[in-house]
Formats: C-alpha cells, sequence, structure tokens
C-alpha cells in the first residue's frame, strides 16, 4: 500500500530503520496519521511506543505534537534523544530561564515552526500563559497532534495528588478536531477505562495492545528471613547477572552490563547502596532527598557505566532508555502489579536474557499493608477517591498471595492485562525449579511461626546432628544464660524484667491520671465568661483594635447559618447527598476556620468586616446557583467534631476515681515489703558500715565514749554502754504526780486565775507518757514497752508512727488544760464558799476588784423593789450572763459556719452545673444570657432538693436536650425545664 510505502520511508529518513519494531507498531503509526480517530497504544516497556506518536508528528509539515509527560527528568531524555537524531524538540517548564522561555515562545508564534514536538507537564498546561498560547497554536492551524506519555498516571495519579491529569479531558472537548493519542506500558482493564473517561476520547478509540509476556526476563522470588547476610547474598547475585569483567574489556563501559536495586523508602536506599558497595560492587543512591544537580549526577554516572548498579526509590527509572540493564531487584514488597511489571520491565530492553527478583518479607507487608489502610480510612465517602484506594488495596494482596504461593511469575501479569496464559519454558523459578521453590516456600512459612511465638525450637528436624546441630546449641546457651526457673518455667531475669516493665507502666499511669487531674481541676476554676468558639478570642482587640469579641461571635453565627443553608439547598443534587451527614459541629469546624483565616489577615475592624461580608456573599451566590460550596465538598469530618466522637473530658473527681482504682492494681514490686522483711533483725548487719573483720570485735574505748556522749545529748533515754540501767518504777510515779498536785496548789495559792501552760521537763514527760525526749520535738518517735513487772526500761521501745504522735501529744495537752480548768473552778467555789458563809460581802467582792478599794453605791446591783442584793446573787447573775453570752457566740458562730457550708456548696453546685451545660453552649443555646439564666434555675433547683444532683441532675440535662432544637429565649426554659425530677 502507498501508505504504508509512505510511512516506512518516513521511518526511514527521520529514524534509519528500515522496517518497524513489529506489526502492532506499524498498525498504530498508519491508524495515527490517518487522523480519523483517537488512537490508544499498550505496548511492554522497550517495544517502541514513543514512535506512534513521534513518526505521525513528523509527516505533519508545519504543525507540532503537544506531548504531555510526568517527569522533567522524562522530558529532558526524550528530547535529548530526539536532539541526536536532529529532530528540533524542545519544552515549556519552571526550571527554564526567561531568555529559554522567550525563545521557545518566539519559534511557536513564528509562520512557519521549526519544533515538532512541545513537550509539557499536566500542571504547565492548565496555566492561564499556555492556555492563550495554545489558542493561538489552534487559530493558526499548527496542532497536529495532542499526545500524553505514561497515560497510566491519569489514573493513578490524577485522583491522588496531581489533579490536573484530570482537567486534560476539558482540552478533548475545546479541541475536537485534533486527534488524541494515549500510550502506556501498564494499565489494566480498569485502568484503561478510566483513561478513556477522564481524557475524554472519541469512541471508538483504536486500540493496540500487546501481550504483556516478555521472554527473555526470568522472574523469580528470594525470603527474607531464609538468608543470612543480606548485602552477601545481593552482591552474589549481581556478579551472576553481569558476569566475568573480563569478558566484556573491549566494550564501552556506557553498554556493559547494570542493574537497579528498587527500595521503599530513602534510608533503606542509602543502607543498600552502601551495604552493596563494601562487598566489592559499585552502587550509588538515587532519590528525592538529594538536590536536583546530585540526583543527575548520579544517573549519568549510571548511563556512563561508571557505577554498574544504582539503588532507588520507583520515582527512578521512568522513560530511561539504557538497553543494557541486566537486572532488576526489588528489595521491598511492591504496591501494585502495574508498578511491578513496569519497574522490572526496565530490564533487557535489548532481548538479552535479563533477571528480576523480588526479596519478600513480612514485616514490609505488614508496613504496606498499614499504610494502604489508613488511605483507604481517610478516603470514606468521596466517591472515585473511595474506589481508588479500595482497588490499590485489593491489587497489593494480590501481591501478596502472588508470592506466598507457587505459580508460574509471569501469569501474574497476563492475569492483571487480560492476556492468555504465557508459555514460560523456565523463564521463572516455579517453572523451573518447583521443587526447590515448594520448598523455600514451606521453610519461609516455618520460620514465619517461629518469629510470631517467639520458639527457641526450630520446626526443622535437627535430632540426627551432634548436639541438635546450631539450633540445639543456641537452645542450651539460652537455658545457661536464663539459670534456674520457677514452678511455672519462668526464669528469674525474665520474672525481673517483667515485675520492672509492669512497675514502670503502673508509674507512667499513675503520672498520667495525676496531670489530668491537675488540668481538669484548671478547667473547673475557668469562668463561663471564657466560652468563646473563635480561635484567639482573648487577642482580639489587641489584633484588631475597636474589634470586639461578640462581633467575632456573630460573624461566626452567620457563617455557620449559610453554610447549612447551602446544604441543604444542594440536597437535591445526588453528587452532594453525602454532605448532608454534616452536623452543627462540622459546620462550626469549618466556619471557625473561615473566620479565623480573615482575622489573621486583617489589621483595621472595617477591613475585616468588609472581608467577612464579602465571603458570606459568596457563600449566598453557590446557594442560589444550587452548588455545593467547595469548602464542604473537600471537607471530611474530623473524630473531635463529630456526632459519634466529641470528647467529654472528665472532672476531677471522675479522675481520682481512676486514679484509686489504679493504686488497687499496684503491681507487687511497688508495695510494701513484708513485716519479716522490715524487721532490723531479718537483716545482716550493713557491710558498708564494717570496714575490717578486726573492727567486728575490737572497739576504740575514745571513740566510743565520745559516740555514747552524742548519743545522750541526742537522745537522753537511749540506752548507754557503761551506765546503768535505768528503771520508771511505781514510787518514781507517785512522785512525780506528787510533784505536779503541789505545782497545782502552788498556783492555786498565787491566785492566777488563768495559768499559763508550764513548760514540762521533757524527762518527766516521756516517764510519765511513757515517750522519748525527741519524740516531743518532732525527731525520732519511739514508745517504751513495760516490763512484766509493770515497770519501763529506756532501751525497750518501739517505733510509734506520727499519727499516734500527734494523739499523744494532744492527749497531753487536754490534760494540761483540764488541770488548769481544775485550779480556776476550785478557786471559783472557794470564793462563793467565802461568800456563802458570810466571810466576804457584796461590796467588798467589787472592792477586791478595784485597785482604789473603794466603791460607789451603784455599783453594788439594786433589785427592782431598791434593795440591795446579796453578793450571791450578784454572783450567780454574772455566771449566768457569762453563759448566756457564751451560748448566744456560739450560736452565732454555728449559723455564720453553716452560712458558709452553704454558699460553698452552692458554689461548687453551680460549677457542676456550668460543666455539664458547657458542651450545648450555642449549639442548643443561643445566647450567653440564657445560658447563665437556665444554669441558675438549674442550680436553684439542685439545692432546693427538687433536682437531683451528681449523675441525677448530668442524666435530666442530657436527656432534655436530647428531644430540643434550640433554646432561643425565657419561654423555652420554663417549657422545658418546667417539671424537674423529684429526687
Amino acid at each position: 500500500m502507498p501508505e504504508n510505502n509512505s510511512t516506512v520511508e518516513a521511518l526511514y529518513r527521520h529514524f534509519g530503520h528500515t522496517k518497524f519494531k513489529s506489526q502492532l507498531q506499524e498498525k498504530a503509526v498508519n491508524a495515527a496519521v490517518k487522523r480519523k480517530q483517537d488512537v490508544y497504544v499498550s505496548m511492554p516497556t522497550g517495544s517502541g511506543k514513543s514512535l506512534c506518536f513521534q513518526l505521525p508528528g513528523l509527516m505533519r509539515e508545519n504543525q507540532l505534537t503537544i506531548v504531555f509527560s510526568p517527569l522533567l527528568a522524562l522530558i529532558k531524555d526524550q528530547i535529548d534523544h530526539l536532539t541526536k537524531l536532529k529532530i528540533q524538540a524542545d519544552s515549556l517548564n519552571s526550571k527554564m530561564t526567561v531568555k529559554e522561555r522567550d525563545r521557545v515562545i518566539m519559534d511557536l508564534k513564528a509562520v512557519k515552526t521549526n519544533i515538532k514536538f512541545l513537550y509539557i507537564t499536566p500542571e504547565q498546561a492548565a496555566t492561564k500563559f499556555f492556555q492563550d498560547l495554545l489558542q493561538l497554536l489552534y487559530k493558526h492551524n499548527k496542532l497536529a497532534y495532542f499526545a500524553v506519555d505514561e497515560a497510566h498516571c491519569v489514573s493513578q495519579w490524577g485522583h491522588d495528588f496531581r489533579p490536573d491529569y484530570l482537567k486534560l479531558g476539558d482540552l478533548r472537548i475545546k479541541y475536537k478536531d485534533v486527534v488524541w493519542l494515549a500510550l502506556t506500558a501498564t494499565a489494566s482493564k480498569e485502568v484503561r477505562e478510566d483513561i478513556y473517561k477522564q481524557l475524554r476520547l472519541q469512541t471508538p478509540v483504536a486500540q493496540f495492545s500487546t501481550p504483556s509476556f516478555r521472554r527473555n526476563l526470568f522472574y523469580d522470588i528470594v525470603y527474607k528471613n531464609s538468608i543470612e547476610d543480606d548485602f552477601q547474598h545481593l552482591a552474589e547475585f549481581a556478579h551472576h547477572c553481569l558476569g566475568d569483567p573480563k569478558e566484556f574489556k573491549g566494550t564501552p563501559k556506557s553498554q556493559r552490563g547494570c542493574g537497579i536495586i528498587y527500595c521503599r523508602t530513602r534510608d533503606q536506599v542509602e543502607r543498600v547502596a552502601v551495604g552493596v558497595s563494601k562487598q566489592g560492587v559499585g552502587a550509588v543512591a538515587y532519590h528525592a532527598g538529594l538536590k536536583t544537580a546530585e540526583r543527575t549526577q548520579v544517573q549519568e554516572s549510571w548511563m556512563e557505566g561508571v557505577h554498574p548498579i544504582i539503588c532507588a526509590t520507583n520515582s527512578f527509572g521512568m522513560g530511561v532508555d539504557k538497553p543494557s540493564v541486566r537486572f532488576v531487584i526489588h528489595w521491598d514488597c511492591p504496591q501494585n502489579i502495574a508498578a511491578y511489571y513496569q519497574e522490572s520491565g526496565r530490564a533487557g530492553r535489548d532481548g538479552l536474557q535479563s533477571y528480576c527478583r523480588l526479596y519478600y518479607g513480612r514485616e514490609d507487608v505488614k508496613s504496606i499493608r498499614f499504610l494502604l489502610q489508613q488511605d483507604s480510612q481517610r478516603a470514606r465517602g468521596r466517591g472515585d477517591r473511595e474506589l481508588l484506594t479500595e482497588r490499590a488495596l485489593k491489587q497489593f494482596e494480590k501481591i501478596v498471595d502472588f508470592c506466598e504461593r507457587v505459580s508460574c511469575r509471569h501469569r501474574l501479569f497476563a492475569d492483571f492485562f487480560g492476556d492468555p496464559p504465557p508459555q514460560c519454558n523456565g523463564q521463572c523459578d516455579v517453572c523451573k525449579r518447583p521443587k526447590r521453590v515448594e520448598k523455600a516456600l514451606e521453610m519461609f512459612h516455618r520460620l514465619c511461626m517461629d518469629n510470631q511465638f517467639k520458639s527457641q525450637i526450630s520446626l526443622q528436624d535437627c535430632a540426627d546432628l551432634y548436639e541438635g546441630g546450631r539450633a540445639g546449641t543456641k537452645r542450651a546457651a539460652q537455658e545457661y544464660v536464663d539459670g534456674e526457673s520457677n514452678s511455672d518455667g519462668e526464669s528469674h531475669s525474665s520474672m525481673a524484667k517483667r515485675a520492672k516493665k509492669d512497675a514502670e507502666d503502673f508509674i507512667r499511669k499513675q503520672f498520667k491520671l495525676r496531670k489530668q487531674i491537675s488540668a481538669a481541676r484548671q478547667m473547673e476554676q475557668e469562668s463561663p465568661a471564657q466560652i468563646a468558639r473563635v480561635k484567639h478570642a482573648q487577642s482580639t482587640d489587641t489584633k484588631i483594635h475597636g474589634l470586639q469579641h461578640s462581633h467575632r461571635e456573630k460573624y461566626l453565627t452567620a457563617i455557620i447559618n449559610n453554610l447549612k443553608a447551602n446544604v441543604e439547598k444542594c440536597k437535591a443534587d445526588e453528587d452532594q447527598q453525602s454532605r448532608s451527614s454534616l452536623n452543627y459541629n462540622d459546620f462550626e469546624a469549618m466556619a471557625v476556620d473561615l473566620e479565623y483565616e480573615v482575622f489573621r489577615q486583617q489589621k483595621v475592624a472595617n477591613m475585616y468586616r468588609h472581608a467577612l461580608a464579602k465571603q458570606i456573599s459568596a457563600i449566598k451566590q453557590l446557594t442560589t446557583k444550587t452548588k455545593l460550596m467547595p469548602l464542604i465538598a473537600d471537607y471530611v469530618p474530623k473524630a473531635e467534631t463529630s456526632a459519634k466522637g466529641v470528647w467529654t473530658g472528665g472532672s476531677v473527681a471522675y479522675f481520682e476515681r481512676k486514679l484509686k482504682k489504679l493504686e488497687e492494681h499496684k503491681p507487687q514490686a511497688l508495695k510494701d515489703p513484708p513485716k519479716a522483711l522490715r524487721d532490723k533483725k531479718g537483716f545482716k548487719q550493713d557491710q558498708s558500715k564494717q570496714m575490717t573483720i578486726a573492727s567486728f570485735f575490737r572497739k576504740d574505748v575514745k571513740k566510743e565514749k565520745i559516740k555514747n556522749e552524742e548519743k545522750v545529748e541526742e537522745r537522753p533515754l537511749a540506752k548507754v554502754k557503761d551506765e546503768p540501767e535505768y528503771k520508771v518504777t511505781d514510787s518514781d510515779l507517785e512522785e512525780k504526780a506528787v510533784s505536779k498536785e503541789n505545782s497545782l496548789h502552788k498556783l492555786e495559792n498565787e491566785g492566777v486565775d488563768e495559768p499559763t501552760p508550764t513548760k514540762i521537763d521533757n524527762t518527766e514527760l516521756c516517764a510519765i507518757d511513757k515517750f522519748e525526749l525527741d519524740s516531743a520535738v518532732g525527731q525520732r518517735k519511739y514508745k517504751l514497752l513495760s516490763n512484766s513487772d509493770g515497770s519501763f526500761d529506756t532501751h525497750r521501745r518501739k517505733r510509734i508512727s506520727h499519727l499516734e504522735l500527734v494523739e499523744k501529744q494532744e492527749e497531753i495537752k487536754d490534760s494540761t488544760k483540764s488541770t488548769q480548768r481544775i485550779v480556776f473552778e476550785t478557786k471559783a467555789e472557794n470564793k462563793t464558799e467565802a461568800v456563802c458563809n458570810g466571810f466576804i460581802t457584796a461590796r467588798q467582792m467589787l472592792a477586791s476588784k478595784n485597785d482604789k478599794g473603794d466603791v460607789s453605791e451603784t455599783e453594788v446591783g439594786k433589785s427592782p423593789g431598791n434593795s440591795f442584793i446579796t453578793a450571791r446573787q450578784m454572783l450567780e447573775n454574772q455566771m449566768e450572763a457569762k453563759v448566756d453570752e457564751k451560748e448566744q457566740k456560739t450560736k452565732n458562730f454555728n449559723k455564720e459556719k453553716k452560712k458558709v457550708a452553704l454558699t460553698q456548696d452552692k458554689i461548687n453546685i453551680s460549677k457542676s452545673v456550668v460543666q455539664w451545660l458547657n458542651p450545648y453552649y450555642k449549639r442548643k443555646i443561643a445566647t450567653k444570657e440564657l445560658f447563665k439564666a437556665l444554669a441558675k434555675l438549674l442550680t436553684e433547683r439542685i439545692c432546693e432538693g427538687t433536682l437531683g444532683n451528681g449523675d441525677e441532675g448530668k442524666s435530666y440535662i442530657r436527656e432534655t436536650f436530647r428531644g430540643l432544637q434550640m433554646i432561643s429565649n425565657d419561654h423555652d426554659i420554663d417549657k422545658y425545664f418546667a417539671n424537674p425530677p423529684i429526687k
């Protein structure tokens, strides 16, 4: 056909090839040249996909092809490749200088452009500048094709972190008569359908795809837990794949064999690169953490053959055309089949035998599965995003299943791309050595089980080896280290470790609860006036002078109402029905962010009001158009704002109960030791004080004497060596009692009404109350023990507790006061008897109180009948007046005390009520005044007893608010809280 001849001639003229690489490639080129329909090409890596848009583009005179490529590195490789073929290609990107951009733009705007291929990223295509430039090119008929290279990125990245990929479909609608070509090497049936949908390709699409099976690639799997030295294993495999360097002496380094090792993280990349290099194989690290110049240098050194191995993350290799890659190693499990196929397919592009190895371990699987599950949870309720995350998780599970079963490795890709079963012919470890693979998989499962149960006994049979082989020797060594075991088979060392861990956990929990108690106390001390919904409410007037906190609250309420109205208006739209599940807390969270963003940017009150009014107006306009606000569409409900995830905190009493409950489960290691262990007789002498053996039998007399004197000064009653033992007998006690009684009579004779407490001798105090001297002055606290005959020895004593000491001292004080009171009463009785017996008159009694000795008649009280009263009556009246005055003071004090107690109880109840009502403020209680009125009403009812305190009051408030919408006036308070349950 002449058409075929023209394409072959163009192929030879531009690329120097006399024929196409495959019939499929030729058919795809011819379909593109016809320009009758869009073209989709799916070919394995290295099969010549780029030619399918490059050759048709070169055949269009005075027109250029726009190529959308995902990475700048890939764009650079493509342009360098075309430049070597003397084909004009260029790019527009953010890395170019102004001079370079002007040069490209001037060429594009020329009457006859020299550029045949313009490479750009989807982000560049979304800019306003490029949209105008594209419109100009289309107007002058300079557009030949739109080509999307690596089209699978539209589906994999467009929904995730590069949304500009999804905007390419708008260009397809805008320029309908320009043919589109989509090219990829890794696209399943689902991805292919998504590419058609997102790019909006015109159907029917000319579809060209080849089977995924590549005959020159050998796939195998090695289990990490079955190898001893990771880097040595990697180096040996690299030597095997690269061959003997002596055989390639005459071959340039850039054409010699090389390899790629893919790792999941940057740290792993660095570690593997260093470890392999130490084994004698040159390896370099490549990842996004390096600077651009460093990455370029690393890639070029690998391309030139300076370093045969490059360790990289999965960002490396897309579009890298190096035919002599002899092996590709995946040190970590890949996340999906498409990525595994594309990355491993970079080996053997020259058609020679190459190897693809995957190192598999359960730890890697756990990490990747956790991350994918987290993405799936975050994407719930977000439509296409949720479907993509679920699909990614299913594909990863297929990879895991593929690694843990025995089946042809090439079959995985054939099933994924919908191809017929491949003819492997020994190009994978399963088809070549099935029994060895089965044995390796069985060992992998055994080792995983050993690791899971932490068993020291291997499941491998080693009974026929000397002393059980390596496993038996290891067990014997471990048993020797562990030492004796308890009755349950647990060693003492493990028991000590477990006890230490329990104690540390208990202390950590205890400190946490104490911090929570402190925080709860601070929260309870907060005034209800501090309740605020806006951020940084306390700095309102400081940030914007003249702006009040109440103004911000009003604007916040207005934003919330408009957001709710926007969702209500858009409920009819099926795509927006998922937003109808948002509650008041969700709208409040969005409104708080909106208001704070305006507050943060403004410094003048009027500008703040203007900006918020403009924001509210924009929401209203969207509501009028029945269009959901983008903020609401992208909003993800947070745990702390969702209805089921509200954190209610806790009161001081709640955390104290938890702390008390924790104390009940205190570990044995932190509890007090048994009494037998605390007894001094149960321990040996402190060896830190025993300097030599001789000091145990011989003592220095001088030092001992000085020591005993110091003891006498510190503890007068302690037993001292070489001194006679002192015992307190009954006669001593009687003598002390008589002495005390005489001192009281002396006080009485001196006429002291209320004697001040005399200082009692310390020795006397201890003898009477059986306490040592230092117990009275707050030092070591002991009490004497009685002998069988009732006497007391100073050297026989027992330590007493602090509470017992306080009680004893109180008894001593009470006995002293009672003695003084007896003396006073005895003197009063003696005076009364003197009056009764006629010894003194009332005038004499008054005169005894007067220094001058003279008393007027008015000082002697008169009776109602103007008759003089006797001294007895006068004394009785004075005593009755004192009693009445004392009783009145007692009544007043009790009354004030009761009043203070009631006030404090009311304050505590008020705090509790405010705490119970706080969750409903602004959500179901409209204003602060209503909040205060309701809190006051409930506090009075609890004090009156008509409403129960504690959990009863809290439950009543919760049940009442559950059935109402909003308290907006006083009538609502009377309506909903009219009949509280009687306690």
